[in-house]
C-alpha cells in the first residue's frame, strides 16, 4: 500500500486538473456562444430583416442558438358582399311629431329597398333614437336653452349583389332617407384567402430565417416554433352625403377589393 499522504496528494492534483480542464471548456463555450452573438449582431443590422439571435445563458454542448424572425404576407380578393347603412333623421321642437314624421318616413325607405331589391337584400333596423338639442349660446341665465329634438332610425341593407349597392341607395334616398352613412365591402367567406396568407406568411419568414442563417456562415437545422401573431381582414369602407346620391339617376359604387393579412414568427434552431 501506499503512503496515504501521497494518495492524497494525488487526489488533490488530480481534482485541480479537472476543475482547470472544466474551467478551459466553459470559457471555450463561452467564446464561440460570443462569437455566434457578435456575427449574429452586425448581421441583423446589416440585413434589416427584423430577426433576433438568442442563446441559452448557461449552454451546454447540447445547446443551440435559434434566430427568430417574423413574417407577413398580404393578399387581396375582390369583395362579394357589401353591407349598406341609410337612416332618416327628422327633427322638431316637440318630440312627438318628430317621431311621427320618422315612422312614416322610415316605413316608406323600408317599402321602397324591399320592392327595388326584392330577395337580394336583408334588411333590418340597425339604430333608433330620440336625442333632444340645446342650444348653448344664447342663455342668459348660462342654461341651455332646449330648441328640439332629432329621431334618426338607421335601416341596415345586406346584399350579395355589389352590382345593386346604387340601386338600394337609390330607392332609400328617393323614399326619404337623408343619410347614407357608409357601405362596408366584404367577402363570404374568406377562410380560404386567410389560409393562403398564412401559408404566404410562412414562407416569407422561412426565407428569412435562410438568409439570415446564410449570413452568419451556419445552416438552419431545425424549426423550434412557429406562432401566428396579427393580422385581419381590412375591409374597403365608403362614406357619401345623401344630397350628392339623391341628384343622381344612378348612383355608381365600386366596391374595390379586400385585403387580408397574416402575421407569423418563426423560431429556427442553427448550427454548422
Amino acid at each position: 500500500m501506499g503512503d496515504p499522504k501521497d494518495e492524497m496528494a494525488d487526489g488533490g492534483r488530480l481534482r485541480v486538473h479537472a476543475r482547470r480542464a472544466s474551467s478551459r471548456a466553459a470559457a471555450m463555450r463561452g467564446s464561440a456562444l460570443g462569437r455566434v452573438r457578435a456575427i449574429a449582431r452586425s448581421s441583423a443590422l446589416g440585413l434589416g430583416l427584423g430577426l433576433a439571435l438568442a442563446v441559452p445563458a448557461h449552454a451546454d454542448d447540447a445547446a443551440r442558438p435559434v434566430i427568430r424572425v417574423a413574417g407577413a404576407a398580404t393578399l387581396t380578393a375582390p369583395a362579394d358582399v357589401a353591407t349598406l347603412s341609410v337612416a332618416v333623421v327628422t327633427e322638431s321642437a316637440e318630440s312627438a311629431p318628430a317621431v311621427e314624421e320618422n315612422a312614416r318616413r322610415s316605413t316608406a325607405v323600408i317599402a321602397a329597398l324591399r320592392k327595388a331589391l326584392g330577395d337580394a337584400g336583408e334588411i333590418s333596423t340597425l339604430g333608433f333614437s330620440v336625442a333632444p338639442q340645446y342650444d348653448y349660446g344664447k342663455a342668459s341665465s348660462g342654461s341651455p336653452i332646449l330648441r328640439g329634438y332629432v329621431v334618426r332610425n338607421t335601416v341596415q341593407v345586406r346584399l350579395g349583389a355589389i352590382a345593386r349597392v346604387g340601386e338600394a341607395i337609390d330607392a332609400a334616398t328617393r323614399a326619404g332617407a337623408n343619410e347614407v352613412q357608409s357601405i362596408v365591402f366584404g367577402l363570404r367567406d374568406d377562410a380560404p384567402l386567410r389560409l393562403r396568407a398564412l401559408a404566404a406568411a410562412v414562407k416569407d419568414a422561412r426565407a428569412k430565417a435562410d438568409a439570415a442563417a446564410e449570413a452568419l456562415g451556419v445552416e438552419v437545422r431545425e424549426i423550434v416554433s412557429l406562432d401566428e401573431g396579427g393580422g385581419g381582414v381590412e375591409v374597403p369602407r365608403m362614406r357619401m352625403q345623401a344630397e350628392f346620391a339623391a341628384s343622381k339617376a344612378s348612383t355608381p359604387i365600386e366596391a374595390g377589393g379586400v385585403d387580408v393579412r397574416a402575421e407569423v414568427v418563426l423560431t429556427v434552431a442553427i448550427g454548422d
